[in-house]
């Protein structure tokens, strides 16, 4: 399920995304979406490196990773 959002960012910022999925062919929404994928990755892999031993956080660590790496 896709849902839209609306934010402000610098124009800076954008132009980036853009001139760079310009140039591999990409659309800048699949950019952004591997953007906060791989952020969501991070943040739980770090999560988990931080709680420890937690095997719960473990598993979601795992499958975050697994994520990151299908968006690759």
């Amino acid at each position: 399920m896709a849902r839209k959002i609306i934010f402000t960012i610098d124009d800076e910022i954008l132009n980036k995304p853009d001139m760079a999925s310009r140039l591999n062919n990409e659309s800048v929404d699949g950019a952004l979406e591997y953007c906060v994928s791989s952020y969501i990755a991070k943040t739980f892999r770090v999560a988990a490196e931080n709680i420890g031993g937690d095997s719960n956080f473990d598993e979601v660590s795992e499958f975050y990773d697994k994520a990151f790496e299908d968006n690759n």
